[in-house]
């Protein structure tokens, strides 16, 4: 009898350890699952304001996760000099798109320029602003545009990754290369 007692008490503190609580909803399908709205009556403010703060947002599916600010407001790409490699991976542009602003250098000619777009994913690119006025920017395809000045011509191509949310860049390019950093706001 103690035996079997024993082996009772195991069991149940066992199945607790990995138990699921579910708030309206019969299926949980986590630690801590509620279907519906929640409060959160007190939160302490932030002392810091260091980048290692980190808020609370929800996947598409209402799971929570913390993420750091930086991430929320920007994703960087780098080119380096690399023919065979003009890519920029993995930038934030959300479900459904993002503003997305370049900051570069053209390599023949050592001019700055920079550009910022608003992409709706596979609706449209608009340009929102270009500089210096020297440049110009075509819109091929709601995946595709040129930018070009004088000899050179960028063409960049976006391919959405899996997720959905992140895209690869890639610039196709007639001058030596192209250097220069992509910053996102996504929207989701």
């Amino acid at each position: 009898m103690k035996t079997t007692l024993a082996f009772s008490f195991i069991l149940l503190n066992f199945s607790l350890l990995f138990a699921q609580v579910g708030i309206y909803t019969n299926d949980p399908t986590q630690t801590l699952d509620v279907n519906g709205s929640s409060r959160i009556r007190t939160l302490d403010t932030p002392t810091s304001t260091s980048y290692d703060t980190r808020i609370i947002m929800a996947e598409t599916d209402g799971t929570l996760k913390r993420i750091s600010i930086e991430d929320l407001i920007f994703s960087s790409g780098l080119y380096v000099r690399s023919n065979p490699n003009n890519t920029w991976n993995n930038i934030l542009l959300g479900g459904k798109g993002g503003r997305l602003t370049f900051v570069g250098r053209v390599s023949e000619s050592a001019i700055d320029f920079t550009f910022s777009l608003f992409i709706d994913k596979n609706q449209s690119i608009t340009v929102i602003d270009k500089t210096p006025s020297t440049f110009n920017i075509t819109v091929n395809s709601p995946t595709n545009f040129t930018v070009s000045s004088g000899s050179f011509t960028y063409t960049f191509n976006i391919v959405y990754n899996s997720d959905g949310n992140h895209a690869n860049i890639t610039a196709t390019t007639n001058a030596t290369w192209i250097q220069g950093t992509f910053q996102s706001v996504p929207w989701s």
